[in-house]
């Protein structure tokens, strides 16, 4: 039977929020790629960003060839210890499944894509599914938690800590599961009930460092605690304080930690820092619980080494606000820095404009000469464009040729068309990718605040309005909003429909 928890600060969930991040922005061109590698369903994915660009961007970041790149990915998640599923919230079938998930399932990834989620035989998520998860389908709740036993394709069985969680936004919506592996932390609480030698023994034989102290001096330490710690035995460490081997940042929460146990209170999974002997610094999650060690009450505190995982969450927290092909921001972090801005203009009463770009016939280009090309390309262009502003000013690919520039302080319209044309001058000069010489121009919509918006939305969606102005105007120009292009464009989309 599933036990349930609600706590959402799980060590568990700071493993995967910056995956959720980094699939909330560009997962589906990448999911397009893993289905024809893994075998996903078709139907369940809507590929709305170029592959192309963000393999090709990865590529030139990281000095590899794309298939490498898109293979580094894949690996990210296929190394994880964890299984991890994607499905569909409405038909609950499964999108994508890592490695370890179609191994323990026994199955190929082709199978594995009929699976659903009632399929991997969790009690808890047969006993009136839609009412448990109507907390993750409102907000109220960022994931549910509990603990099963996972039986594997063999028959062999292990406790596991299930969390799952609702991802969704106006393009997509699924569930994302992850199994956890928990038979170590398991296992240590097991330990508690058997007799010292038996438990020392046994604690040796865990795969995460085991430390045990009183008055915070260490009196056990296992092989995988030496290990951690960089020392040469277990008798060189015993005796020296457990603070010699916390960074000073976390000696605090260690000395709190420390006196909440002792009144008996109960203290969670924490992250904190770790320093070697060699004076390298590792990121470790810990858990401090009190039990009775050789007659008395003292701390012992399991301690696993998330350095790994660390280094893969800033890669895809990157991933989840930058554009990899042209390293400038997207659209998300756009949108932040405009509602900051739209708040400083609002106190101070300033006003901002914003430029929606595109190049034109950029898409013949491309399709010309081809996309590696056209990638350099793009990131020709965007070193041009980030010499047109400020410092202060912000320069975002939202996405193939789309670019959109934020001018904060700009009180007039006589500061973004300066812009403006700085921009198409800049783009005039022809670029030479591989030797080849390529001419491309931009058109450029120009809205200000508060004339043509009070709001991000309202500005962005102006601007664009005034780049379709630009573009019937014949291409390589600069158009501000007007209230009456409101209604060219509908009369525009009448004749097209």
């Amino acid at each position: 039977m599933a036990v349930f928890h609600t706590n959402s600060t799980s060590s568990l969930v700071s493993r995967t929020i910056a995956l959720i991040a980094f699939l909330s922005m560009g997962i589906f061109g990448w999911l397009q790629v893993v289905k024809n590698m893994n075998g996903l369903r078709e139907d369940s994915l809507d590929s709305t960003n170029s592959i192309e660009a963000i393999v090709a961007g990865c590529a030139e970041a990281n000095a590899v060839k794309p298939e490498e790149t898109i293979g580094c990915w894949n690996k990210i998640l296929d190394d994880l210890d964890d299984e991890i599923y994607f499905f569909d919230s409405k038909t609950l079938r499964v999108i994508w499944a890592n490695k370890k998930a179609n191994r323990c399932l026994g199955h190929s990834p082709e199978d594995t894509a009929c699976f659903t989620l009632f399929d991997l035989g969790y009690d808890f998520l047969k006993e009136d599914f839609e009412a448990q998860v109507k907390p993750l389908r409102n907000g109220a709740q960022e994931l549910l938690k509990f603990e099963d036993i996972q039986m594997q394709s063999d028959g062999t069985m292990y406790p596991a800590e299930i969390q799952l969680r609702l991802h969704q936004n106006a393009d997509s919506s699924f569930f994302v599961l992850i199994v956890h592996d928990i038979t170590d932390r398991k296992t240590a609480e097991w330990l508690l009930l058997e007799s010292e030698d038996r438990y020392s023994r046994l604690l040796s034989l865990s795969s995460d460092a085991i430390v045990i102290y009183d008055k915070e001096k260490l009196m056990y330490v296992n092989e995988a605690g030496v290990r951690l710690i960089g020392a040469e035995n277990i008798k060189s460490i015993i005796g020296k304080s457990m603070l010699d081997f916390i960074h000073p940042d976390y000696h605090e929460n260690a000395r709190e930690r420390t006196r909440l146990l002792l009144q008996g209170k109960t203290v969670g999974w924490v992250e904190e820092k770790l320093v070697r002997l060699d004076g390298k610094t590792v990121d470790v999650e810990l858990l401090a619980t009190l039990i009775v060690y050789q007659g008395k009450s003292v701390i012992q505190t399991i301690i696993r080494d998330i350095t790994e995982r660390k280094r893969a969450e800033d890669m895809l927290n990157y991933m989840a606000y930058y554009d990899f092909l042209t390293e400038l921001p997207n659209r998300a972090l756009f949108n932040d820095r405009l509602n900051l801005a739209l708040a400083h203009a609002h106190r101070n009463r300033e006003g901002l404009a914003i430029l929606y770009l595109d190049l034109d016939n950029f898409k013949t280009i491309n399709d010309t000469l081809g996309h590696d090309l056209g990638d350099q390309l793009l990131q020709n262009v965007t070193r041009r464009l980030i010499c047109c502003v400020r410092e202060g000013d912000t320069v975002s690919r939202f996405g193939g040729d789309e670019f959109v520039i934020l001018l904060p302080e700009v009180n007039n319209a006589e500061g973004a068309i300066k812009v403006a044309k700085k921009v198409i001058d800049a783009l005039k000069p022809p670029f030479n990718l591989n030797g080849q010489e390529v001419h491309i121009t931009t058109s450029i919509g120009v809205s200000l605040h508060p004339h043509d918006g009070d709001d991000a939305q309202t500005l962005l969606k102006n601007a664009e309005i005034a780049l379709y102005r630009a573009k019937d105007q014949g291409r390589d120009n600069y158009q501000l909003y007007t209230s009456e292009m409101n209604t060219h464009v509908l009369m525009r989309l009448a004749l097209e429909n």
